[in-house]
């Protein structure tokens, strides 16, 4: 986790101005090919010197690495990948990354695959040597980002409310995530957006998540780093008002849990992809060996390792002497891909959170929200990437101090204890959406029956009644007929134990259908299938329930957990 020196410089730049002045929201472009950075001319490719983009993320330290610094180079290994000088280039705004890559002035995006979405539409139309071919993986978030609620304790209660996410950034990928899992739709949650992810002192008044949350009443959720997470929350806990923190917040979650919704990704122009196609696979072998080098090192870092990232500190965190914020960045908050991380996101058969899965997922949610107008194929250019490289599966543990995140429900027919994947694919498929975004939480799968027949039972033996009144049809039935509650309160127990653990046996039927494999049990180490019975009826009014609140009774529940200490000190 981060250290608290980074904490308090931002904790303290947000929160001087963000109790001073007003919230600066901005729109994002709909559909975003409206955008004016498509305005730009088309231009070619450079042949003498080539710009490399990164952002702000403790993973593009492995670009700079791989260049020798951010200046121009023409020996670096990177420069020697692509056959002419090369120079990084800090450019956190997308905007003005799609602007240069239309021109020409580098061939490549760097973004999460969230933000390659976004943009993708608008350069094919625009030109179809410009559509994007997303050839490398840098880094998964797993700490460094999240999400705080203000008087909300998990996501589903967002609908109706009002959230703010920082625009064409990396934590679109996290909302859609977050909002597509608890089933609500556009138009249900108020989205407002603002102009930066983190307060960076720049333009006048409020324009990030974090200082949005703190001036403006009616944000009941905001996308935030993990340094603001803790300003606004008190440390992790819950806001007070004191020390910057908002009465109320508390985090809902962070990447830790959901460990594998934000990818960052680099991407190339297809024109110079294809007569060029040799130079970017060793511009991705460069960068592969970097990040492996780095994954190495995160390890035990040496004295020359931590000499080196001085200048990594410096370049993303403004200050050479928070080394081991840096360390803490790319090391915990963040997990570089390397070769076989690159392998399991693209080339992984059937795997949910992977390349093919997720640009379904983004561009649903894109679709419904006006982002794009017609859903396209992202071309994938990792092919001929994965000689000698192994799968990577995760076996995560499901955590001991367990915090909700959301919960889905899913119906479930009568009287049945079994359930065949093929009957409820969408059920299976929104599962293993779910199990693997949020790989580094846990999952619990829950069965519940409907309580009507038990209560009208119980409150016939408890008033000396031998009948009871069937709620739906008015008919009058003979008590002896059911049998005691007792007994329908152990039949339900082991009806819903039943299906819950036949949930579990078509979840991996489906899983193998999917990837061709079958799983191994650590796969499901972080999830738990159980019985509920009776327990947690959506509608309880036995006397006045109707058929289909009946059948709403009677469900399968996935609840989503975060760990609830992963966010304190």
């Amino acid at each position: 986790m981060k250290k608290l020196t980074l904490s308090i410089f931002i904790f303290t730049l947000s929160t001087v101005i963000g109790l001073q002045a007003q919230v600066n929201y901005v729109q994002m472009a709909k559909p975003f090919s409206s955008n004016p950075a498509f305005l730009a001319p088309k231009g070619p490719v450079s042949s003498t010197a080539i710009q490399v983009p990164v952002i702000t993320w403790a993973a593009d330290g492995t670009t700079v690495a791989a260049n020798d610094g951010m200046t121009r180079s023409a020996t670096s290994k990177l420069a020697v990948a692509l056959g002419t000088a090369t120079s990084i280039a800090l450019q956190d705004d997308f905007e003005k990354q799609v602007a240069d890559y239309i021109s020409g002035k580098s061939p490549f995006l760097r973004g999460t695959l969230g933000m390659i979405n976004l943009a993708a539409e608008g350069l094919a139309e625009k030109d179809a040597g410009l559509e994007p071919v997303v050839f490398c993986q840098l880094s998964w978030s797993t700490g460094a980002d999240g999400f705080v609620g203000r008087n909300v304790g998990k996501v589903n209660e967002l609908k109706g409310k009002t959230i703010v996410v920082q625009k064409n950034g990396p934590h679109i990928d996290l909302v859609r995530t977050l909002l597509q899992s608890a089933g609500l739709k556009s138009g249900e949650v108020t989205i407002k957006y603002v102009r930066d992810i983190m307060d960076i002192g720049e333009g006048g008044g409020v324009n990030d998540p974090a200082g949005a949350m703190r001036r403006d009443p009616s944000v009941a959720g905001a996308a935030c780093i993990y340094p603001d997470i803790m300003a606004l929350t008190r440390d992790g806990k819950v806001g007070d008002g004191t020390q910057g923190s908002v009465i109320g917040a508390r985090p809902i979650l962070t990447t830790k849990a959901a460990s594998r919704v934000i990818a960052d990704v680099y991407a190339v122009r297809s024109d110079w992809f294809e007569s060029n196609g040799g130079k970017v696979a060793k511009m991705r072998e460069v960068l592969l060996a970097e990040q492996e080098r780095f994954q190495k090192e995160l390890k035990k870092p040496s004295a020359a390792f931590r000499s080196e990232c001085r200048s990594l500190a410096k370049i993303f965190l403004g200050d050479e002497k928070l080394v081991e914020d840096y360390l803490a960045w790319a090391g915990s908050d963040s997990q570089l891909a390397g070769k076989d991380g690159n392998f399991e996101f693209f080339e992984r058969p059937g795997w949910s959170a992977g390349f093919a899965r997720t640009n379904e997922k983004i561009q649903e949610y894109y679709l419904q929200e006006g982002f794009i107008r017609r859903s396209m194929k992202l071309s994938d250019g990792f092919a001929a990437g994965t000689a000698g490289a192994n799968p990577v599966i995760d076996s995560p543990e499901f955590p001991d101090n367990p915090i909700e995140i959301l919960e889905v429900n899913f119906p479930f027919p009568s009287n049945i204890r079994e359930i065949r994947w093929q009957d409820n694919e969408s059920l299976f498929e929104q599962l293993s959406d779910m199990h693997q975004a949020f790989g580094g939480g846990g999952i619990g799968v829950y069965g519940y029956a409907d309580p009507t027949l038990y209560n009208l039972v119980k409150q016939a033996e408890a008033s000396g009644s031998n009948t009871i009144k069937h709620p739906n049809n008015g008919k009058i039935y003979p008590l002896n007929q059911f049998g005691s509650s007792k007994s329908i309160e152990t039949a339900a127990i082991k009806l819903t134990r039943d299906r819950a653990w036949g949930i579990e046996a078509a979840y991996k039927e489906f899983v193998k259908h999917k990837t061709g494999k079958p799983m191994r049990d650590e796969e499901t180490e972080n999830m738990k299938f159980e019985g509920k019975g009776f327990e947690d009826p959506l509608f309880p009014d036995s006397q006045n329930v109707t058929k289909e609140e009946m059948g709403k009774n009677r469900r399968v529940k996935a609840i989503v957990y975060g760990q609830k200490t992963q966010v304190e000190f």
